[in-house]
């Protein structure tokens, strides 16, 4: 009977999440557009995106669809620390890194001066990018929520594969069943679709801190 009530109340919780994934996508728009004018600014052009629906997922769910989707990914990921605490991946199919690579070497060779000599190897470019592109988000949900949000903690990956799942899974905390999930679809004017997964993993409590601090600011 016990376990009957706890699974009413696990659907219950289910579907005022279901209810709310509108919110998040709206929120996703937000963060989404902070870290376009970001890149933007860094590749000099301009930039479209498209928001599909958000989804409240189980992490086993998340991490077959990224697998199956996405295999070889390049990631960054960590801690945002603040108003609520959560993990935020940031991932890029590799094969679509070229268009980002090829833009910002011809933008370091327009701006670089003559005894600039030191070149940027690929990965150390991407990095720097990734991280921008993960804090102006941060910043922009922070901003929208009026409070104090940090993307610290992290680390670069410049072919996650397979071994997504392990880093999934470690960055979840062990009673975590689901998570929220915003992808951001990216595309450079004139150029190819750029493919940018912003995922944000959120435990219940903090999810429920999220809602009731829109309602306060909305």
């Amino acid at each position: 009977m016990e376990s009957k009530k706890n699974l009413n109340n696990l659907a219950e919780i289910d579907s005022i999440y279901i209810k709310n994934l509108d919110i998040f996508r709206e929120l996703g728009n937000i963060c989404a557009g902070g870290a376009g004018n970001i890149l933007s600014k860094l590749i000099k052009k301009k930039i479209y995106f498209d928001i599909p629906p958000a989804k409240y997922l189980s992490i086993s769910q998340i991490i077959k669809g990224r697998l199956i989707e996405n295999k070889n990914q390049i990631c960054l990921y960590g801690t945002i620390e603040g108003f609520f605490q959560g993990k935020i991946f940031l991932m890029m199919p590799i094969d679509e890194s070229g268009i980002i690579i090829e833009s910002l070497n011809k933008l370091n060779r327009l701006e670089k001066k003559e005894d600039d000599k030191i070149e940027n190897s690929n990965d150390i470019i991407l990095q720097e990018f990734f991280r921008k592109l993960i804090i102006a988000y941060t910043e922009a949900l922070g901003s929208f929520l009026q409070k104090t949000l940090i993307f610290e903690e992290y680390q670069f990956l410049m072919n996650l594969g397979s071994d997504f799942e392990s880093y999934l899974v470690k960055s979840t905390k062990v009673n975590q069943k689901k998570a929220i999930t915003v992808e951001t679809i990216i595309k450079v004017e004139n150029e190819e679709i750029i493919h940018c997964s912003f995922l944000l993993i959120l435990s219940t409590n903090e999810i429920d801190k999220i809602l009731k601090r829109i309602n306060e600011v909305w």
